[in-house]
């Protein structure tokens, strides 16, 4: 990297032989400067701190301890800097000071923005409220903050350099060429990591969904910087690369907002129509007013005869929290459809209907009546 101005090779070899052709006296001013910046710099970040968190209006030591070291560091470098205006020192000492001030000063701000990546991500992940429907994201919070220091130290790098005049094209050229060689050698594992911000930013998942992926149905148990795990109906765990799951097609059983009731009952061709429409008719009724049903219409309706059947279809959405909920209400609705058939003395499969009973002592009307309301 070539370097320009006459002060000669950065901070190397010329730089610590001019500082060592600094007189006695002159080397103790400097010193002396750079020990008073350092109290001054000091008061002024624990005052400035103060100001901070009363104007904030809360006594956050944590987030002080954090910041302050950074910025005692910007401020000592700052007034060392102007202390040295007032230091008689040859043209080639003050040269190397000024650079060493400007190294001091990025080195500051790169600090600064290291806790400060530290604060923000601290206070993210402590904001629980913010991540109540993104896990995920949660979980990304660690890896975005050494992605972030990560890109700040290689741009503290190259400002460094570029603060003491280098040419910073081959550097940035090296680094570019040196993050394409790492990219190659972990092109798998960098695609299931970026794999894994998809998932983050887009949630077609998260843990505890009910999903289908590659006709697997099973429940999300973890999803990590590298795979998803899904624990199966047969309670086999299944592990998916995150770059292969951020391109599949994920059906999410969870985010279901209703539920479809389906039946269809086989009825023998003994039915007469009258107990066809009886039959189409209740069923529709109590699927209609039921509360649980969601605002579609149901649909009750005769499919068409088989070789020795009538199929009867009967269709309803439903609202219901989750399966477990569904499936009990599916269940009532069987119970009660299977009532139906029953009171208008229909038969499923072929099967002769069971002839009515009448209890011993009871009179003949009343036999007569549930007689006539069987085939009514």
């Amino acid at each position: 990297m070539a370097r320009g101005g006459p002060v000669g090779p950065g901070l190397g070899i010329a730089h610590i032989r001019v500082m060592h052709s600094l007189t006695w006296q002159q080397a103790a001013l400097v010193l002396g400067a750079l020990v008073a910046a350092a109290v001054v710099a000091r008061l002024i970040g624990h005052l400035v701190a103060k100001l901070v968190c009363r104007a904030a209006r809360r006594d956050d030591v944590a987030v002080t301890r954090q910041v302050r070291g950074p910025v005692v560091l910007m401020i000592t470098t700052g007034l060392w800097q102007l202390a040295l205006a007032f230091v008689q020192l040859g043209d080639d000492a003050r040269a190397t000071l000024h650079d060493i001030g400007r190294v001091g000063l990025v080195l500051s701000i790169v600090w600064l923005m290291l806790r400060a990546a530290d604060l923000v991500v601290d206070h993210l992940i402590a904001r629980s409220a913010l991540f109540a429907h993104h896990e995920m994201s949660r979980a990304l919070l660690p890896l975005g903050r050494r992605v972030a220091k990560i890109v700040i130290i290689a741009a503290a790098v190259v400002a460094v350099f570029g603060s003491l005049g280098y040419s910073v094209t081959g550097l940035i050229a090296g680094l570019g060429i040196g993050g394409i060689a790492v990219a190659l050698a972990a092109q798998k594992t960098l695609e299931n990591v970026l794999g894994a911000f998809a998932l983050g930013i887009d949630q077609p998942l998260r843990e505890g969904d009910l999903v289908k992926v590659d006709q697997v149905i099973g429940t999300v148990e973890r999803i990590g910087l590298r795979s998803t795990r899904v624990r199966t109906l047969d309670r086999t765990l299944v592990a998916y690369p995150n770059g292969k799951l951020a391109d599949s097609v994920i059906e999410r059983y969870s985010a279901r907002d209703r539920f479809r009731f389906t039946v269809r009952f086989r009825l023998g061709l003994a039915t007469s129509g009258a107990q066809l429409r009886k039959v189409r008719d209740d069923i529709e009724h109590m699927l209609a007013m039921h509360p649980g049903r969601a605002n579609d219409a149901p649909s009750v309706h005769l499919a068409g005869p088989g070789d020795t059947w009538f199929d009867l279809e009967a269709t309803a959405w439903f609202s219901s929290a989750n399966d477990a909920e569904f499936q009990t209400l599916r269940d009532e609705m069987l119970l009660d459809c299977l009532d139906i058939l029953a009171r208008a003395g229909v038969s499923l499969n072929g099967a002769p209907a069971p002839a009515p009973t009448v209890a011993p002592g009871a009179d003949v009307a009343s036999g007569e009546r549930r007689a006539n309301g069987a085939h009514s």
